[in-house]
C-alpha cells in the first residue's frame, strides 16, 4: 500500500512540476513587465509565512525576529536568547541537512546516529530519542506526538526552500506550550514572491547519496503559488552497499491575498520513505508517509490557522520479526491577536486546541486519543525608552497531567546605544508522550516494555542573563548568555528491579519520574564582517549537568553526580570568502567534547539490556566546499567535502561511524 502510495505521489508532483514549469515560466514572463509586482510586506506574526521585505545580508542591519514573542522585532529586543540562520547561510554552507546545519549554532547538541537519524537539543540531556525541542515549519508544529521526537530527516521540506531559521534557546512554553522545553526552532520557508521562478539543485556523492530537488513559484495579480519537490537517498556510512534511506518530498502553497491586511494561504505536504530510528525502547526501520495540511487566514492583527498531521508508518525493531504500524493523526486550531492598549503597551493573545489520536495495536494496544486546551498572553511593556519588560503566562490542560501554568518575564535594558543586556526567568514543561503513558509492546516474549498512565508532566525553571553588542556599522556582533536550569520530575525509561540480582528474560522496563537535576553553562559568539566578501564567526558553548536524585539518566547517577551525557565544551567556528571571479567557499568547524552515555545495551553481559556506560571521544569535524557561480547566470557548482579531516568518530554508541563524505552540488534559479 505504501510503496503504490509513494509511486502514485511521486507521479502526481511530477506531472505537478512540468505543469508549473510551463504554466509558472510564462506567467513570470508577464510579471516581469509590470512597473510594480506584487510584494507581499505584512509581517506575520504567528505563522512567519511573511515578513517585512528587507534583504536580511549578514551583518548590514538589525534581523527581525518574530518567534520570540510571536510579534515581529529586532533581534536586539528579543526576550529569549537567540539565534538566525539565513537562507545566504545556508547556500554558504556545506551543509546537506537540517541537523548539519544548526551544529553551527552555540548551544545546541547535534547527535546524528545514522544518515537518516539525527537528534538535536539545547543545553543539554541530548540522547537518541530526544523529546525536549519543539520544531515548528511556518508556525505548525512538526514533531511526532506519538513518541514526543522531531524525526528531523522525514521533513517535508528542503534546504533550498528555506528563508531563515530562528532559534531559541531555553524554555517558551509560556507562548507555545508543552514541548517547548529546552528550546525552539521555527523554520520559516520562502513566501511565493521570494521563491519566485524556478530552482533546480542536484546533489551527488559518496556512499549512493543523490538528492534532486525542484522548486517553481510565482505572482500572478492577487494570486501567488509555490511547488517544491524532492528525492533523497543514501547508503549506511557504514557499509556502502546497504540502503540507509530513499525519500521522496514535496509540498504545496496557493495564497490569494484580498487587500494589503488580508490574505488566504492553504499548503500541505508529504514525506514518504524509509529510514532508521533509535528509541530508547529499541532501533527500528521505519517506512511510511507523513503528512500535513494547513490553511491560514490573516486579517489585520488577527491570525488564524489549522492544520492537520498524519503520520502513517510500519515499523521493526532491531531483534524483532513483527511489522509494526503506527497511525497518528492530529487536528491543530489557533487564533491569535495582538493590539496596543496604550502607547507604551503591546499585547499578544490567543487560545489552542489540539486533538491527537493514535493507533497502534502491536505497540500501545487500543486507540487513544487526547484533547488538549490552551490560553496565553504576553505583554511587551516599554518602561523607559531603554527599558522593556516582556511579561506572559499561558494556561495548558492535559487529560492526564491535568492543568500547566507557564510564566516568563524578561528585562531588555539598553543604557547605551548598541550596548544590551538582558535578564529572564521562566517556566516550562513537557507532558509524557504517548509511547510513555501507554506502551504495551512485547518483542518476541524477551523484552517487555509497559507506559506509566499516572506520569506527572516534566518540568523546567530556567534563570537567564544575557549581553548583546553590533559596533563598526554592524561589521561586528557579540553575544553572551548565561542559564541556570533546575530541572523536576525527569521521565526516565528503567528496569523496576535493577537494583536486584539480575534476572533472567523477559526483560522487564517502564516509565518513571525519577527525580531532579540542574544544568547550567553559557554561550559566547562573536561574527565580523570583514568585507563584502569575507566574512566569519566563531563561537563557544560550555554547560555542565548534575544529578540532585539518584537514578537520573538511566538509573546511573547519584545525587551530586555529575551527568556526562552532554559535552562540557562546544566551540563552532567558519570563514566565507567570494572572489570577484565567481570563485567562493567556505569552512567551518565542529568542535565536541567527550561524552559518556548511558543506555540500555542489548550485548552487554552476562545479561542482555543491562545499564551501560560507554565513553565517546571528543571530535572535531570539519566541512569544506568550494564553488564557482556562472557569470551572468544564477548557477551555482560546488564541491562539499564533510568531515574533511575523516576524523571517523560515533555521536551515539549504538550509531554509525562517521566518515568523510565527498559531494558535488550544482544548484540554479532560471
Amino acid at each position: 500500500m505504501k510503496a503504490t502510495f509513494r509511486r502514485h505521489g511521486m507521479l502526481f508532483f511530477l506531472v505537478l512540476v512540468f505543469a508549473t514549469t510551463i504554466c509558472g515560466s510564462t506567467a513570470y514572463g508577464e510579471s516581469l513587465e509590470l512597473e510594480n509586482p506584487r510584494i507581499d510586506t505584512q509581517a506575520s506574526e504567528a505563522s512567519g509565512e511573511t515578513y517585512p521585505m528587507r534583504e536580511l545580508f549578514l551583518f548590514e542591519e538589525v534581523p527581525i525576529v518574530i518567534s520570540a514573542a510571536k510579534r515581529e522585532q529586532p533581534i536586539t529586543e528579543s526576550p529569549s536568547s537567540i539565534s538566525v540562520i539565513t537562507a545566504e547561510d545556508i547556500r554558504r554552507s556545506g551543509a546537506t541537512t537540517i541537523a548539519d546545519l544548526l551544529r553551527r549554532v552555540p548551544g545546541l547538541d547535534v547527535l546524528r546516529i545514522t544518515p537518516s537519524d539525527a537528534n538535536i537539543s539545547a543545553r543539554g540531556f541530548n540522547e537518541s530519542n530526544n523529546n525536549q525541542m519543539l520544531l515548528l515549519i511556518d508556525g505548525r508544529s512538526a514533531y511526532v506526538d506519538f513518541f514526543g521526537i522531531v524525526v528531523w530527516d522525514d521533513l517535508p521540506i528542503v534546504l533550498e526552500e528555506i528563508d531563515r531559521i530562528e532559534i531559541i534557546r531555553g524554555p517558551g512554553s509560556a507562548l507555545y506550550g508543552a514541548n517547548a522545553f529546552s528550546g525552539v526552532i521555527n523554520i520559516i520557508t520562502k513566501t511565493p514572491e521570494k521563491a519566485q521562478g524556478t530552482t533546480l539543485s542536484a546533489i551527488v556523492g559518496e556512499f549512493d547519496t543523490y538528492r534532486w530537488t525542484f522548486m517553481n513559484a510565482n505572482v500572478i495579480d492577487k494570486w501567488s503559488y509555490k511547488v517544491v519537490a524532492s528525492w533523497d537517498e543514501a547508503n549506511s556510512f557504514e557499509d556502502r552497499d546497504k540502503n540507509d534511506h530513499e525519500m521522496f518530498k514535496g509540498n504545496a502553497l496557493v495564497k490569494y491575498e484580498f487587500d494589503p491586511e488580508s490574505r488566504i494561504y492553504v499548503s500541505a505536504g508529504v514525506n514518504d520513505g524509509d529510514g532508521n530510528t533509535l528509541t530508547r525502547v529499541s532501533g527500528f526501520e521505519r517506512d511510511g508517509t507523513f503528512g500535513y495540511a494547513k490553511l491560514n487566514y490573516d486579517y489585520g492583527s488577527w491570525k488564524f490557522q489549522t492544520f492537520y498531521n498524519l503520520i502513517d508508518i510500519d515499523v521493526v525493531a532491531e531483534g524483532d520479526t513483527e511489522e509494526r504500524s503506527i497511525i497518528n493523526n492530529v487536528f491543530d486550531f489557533e487564533l491569535q491577536h495582538s493590539f496596543d492598549p496604550k502607547e507604551k503597551h503591546s499585547i499578544t493573545w490567543g487560545v489552542n486546541y489540539r486533538h491527537n489520536r493514535v493507533t497502534s495495536h502491536e505497540i500501545i494496544g487500543r486507540d487513544e486519543q487526547e484533547d488538549l486546551f490552551s490560553l496565553f498572553i504576553q505583554d511587551q511593556y516599554k518602561m523607559l525608552d531603554d527599558l522593556t519588560l516582556t511579561a506572559g503566562i499561558r494556561f495548558d490542560s492535559h487529560p492526564l497531567t491535568g492543568t500547566h501554568f507557564s510564566p516568563r518575564a524578561s528585562l531588555v535594558y539598553e543604557p547605551w546605544k548598541e550596548h544590551i543586556f538582558r535578564a529572564s526567568v521562566a517556566r516550562a514543561f513537557r507532558n509524557p508522550s504517548f509511547v510513555e503513558s501507554f506502551l504495551d509492546l512485547n518483542i518476541d516474549g524477551a523484552v517487555i516494555a509497559n507506559g506509566n498512565r499516572d506520569l506527572d508532566a516534566e518540568e523546567i525553571t530556567s534563570f537567564e542573563l544575557g549581553y548583546q553588542t553590533r559596533l563598526l556599522d554592524n561589521k561586528l556582533q557579540f553575544k553572551l548568555d548565561t542559564f541556570y536550569n533546575i530541572l523536576d520530575e525527569i521521565i526516565e525509561f528503567r528496569q523496576p528491579d535493577f537494583l536486584l540480582p539480575p534476572p533472567p528474560p523477559p526483560f522487564i522496563f517502564d516509565y518513571e519520574n525519577q527525580g531532579k537535576a540542574v544544568a547550567y553553562g553559557g554561550e559566547a559568539s562573536l561574527q565580523y564582517h570583514f568585507s563584502d566578501r569575507l566574512s566569519g564567526y566563531i563561537n563557544y558553548a560550555y554547560q555542565e549537568l548534575e544529578a540532585r536524585d539518584d537514578g537520573v539518566q538511566f538509573q546511573l547517577n547519584e545525587d551530586g553526580e555529575r551527568i556526562d551525557s552532554s559535552p562540557q565544551h562546544k566551540i563552532n567556528a567558519g570563514i566565507y570568502a567570494e572572489l570577484e571571479n565567481g570563485l567562493n567557499g567556505s569552512v567551518d568547524l565542529n568542535f565536541v567534547d567527550n561524552v559518556t552515555f548511558g543506555f540500555f545495551d542489548p550485548d552487554s553481559a552476562p545479561l542482555p539490556f543491562q545499564p551501560t556506560l560507554v565513553e565517546l571521544d571528543e571530535y572535531t569535524r570539519v566541512d569544506a566546499r568550494i564553488g564557482y557561480k556562472f557569470p551572468n547566470r544564477d548557477v551555482e557548482a560546488s564541491l562539499i567535502v564533510q568531515n574533511a579531516l575523516d576524523d571517523a568518530h560515533e555521536e551515539f554508541p549504538t550509531g554509525e561511524t562517521f566518515q568523510r563524505q565527498v559531494l558535488f552540488q550544482v544548484r540554479g534559479k532560471f
